[in-house]
């Protein structure tokens, strides 16, 4: 799957859990009003990349030593996405190929 954290304001360390396994994707980084964070959780395409006024930037070394690189499973699946501020100014998306 490919999750993208897009912040409308100051954003601090955003994170997508999935509420039934517990497991947690969270980059331990401030996020600028624009700033567009996409995680690649794909089988051989994991990534981590920031962007920035059309700059791109990997920021894998933000990654939370405790992340999990989040796979979905067959049927319904709960997510949460949250911050440790600036929570509502952070819009999730997520996109996947079954």
């Amino acid at each position: 799957m490919i999750i993208t954290f897009k912040a409308r304001g100051p954003v601090v360390n955003p994170s997508l859990m999935n509420v039934e396994t517990r497991e947690v994707i969270k980059i331990k980084k401030s996020m600028v009003s624009g700033e567009t964070i996409i995680v690649d959780t794909n089988y051989g395409k994991k990534s981590c990349v920031s962007i920035v006024e059309d700059e791109t930037t990997n920021i894998l070394n933000y990654w939370d030593i405790d992340n999990t690189f989040i796979q979905l499973a067959v049927g319904d699946n709960w997510l949460k996405c949250d911050a440790d501020s600036g929570a509502d100014k952070l819009d999730v998306d997520v996109s996947f190929a079954p």
